[in-house]
């Protein structure tokens, strides 16, 4: 059984049925595309798509009533919006492997208080990155979690290079505020 037998088996009458057929085969496509372009994972842009069908289902009486001009650009914000939370949520629960843990904490005679500060410092880094604002957020993950360029950034959200750039910018130094009125961190 296909996904979009499952989608349609959650719906109640033929139009319904119809519409969500022409918008599954006409923006599938792209939402994967947007997605693996925000994700770099194509696993996880597919799970994203999915999530947005179900929401689409969920939501059935505004966006499958859209007018079809605006169908396009509703999907694709959902998408967006999936993908990014996506993100976030990976990036919380994904424990490092052994194999990527600095060699010092390998090593047999292991520092375990330097490695509690370490452990300790990365806490109250992601505590403060989760005060900023969203859109700040997803531009500090965007970059330094999954190493995106600006343009590549830019293009996954949707927005110019040079906003992007600037975004950055203010969220490092809003970043920075918060560290140092939190503790007794260096911050660079």
């Amino acid at each position: 059984m296909t996904l979009l037998a499952i989608y349609l088996a959650m719906l109640e009458t033929d139009a319904e049925r119809n519409r969500l057929i022409e918008v599954y085969e006409n923006h599938r496509q792209e939402c994967l595309y947007v997605a693996i372009r925000i994700t770099q994972n194509r696993e996880l842009a597919e799970e994203a798509v999915h999530q947005v069908f179900l929401k689409i289902i969920e939501k059935r009486d505004i966006i499958l009533t859209l007018p079809r001009d605006k169908t396009r650009s509703r999907i694709v914000n959902i998408t967006r919006n999936t993908a990014i939370n996506l993100i976030k949520r990976e990036s919380r629960r994904i424990p490092t492997p052994v194999e990527d843990l600095p060699e010092q904490y390998l090593e047999d005679d292991l520092d375990l208080t330097q490695m509690m500060i370490d452990d300790e410092a990365r806490a109250f880094l992601r505590q403060c990155i989760h005060r900023l604002p969203e859109h700040y957020q997803v531009v500090l993950q965007l970059r330094y979690t999954h190493e995106m360029s600006y343009s590549d950034i830019a293009s996954s959200l949707g927005e110019a290079q040079g906003t992007i750039a600037m975004r950055l910018q203010r969220a490092k130094a809003a970043l920075k505020e918060l560290l140092i009125k939190g503790g007794d961190y260096n911050v660079k």
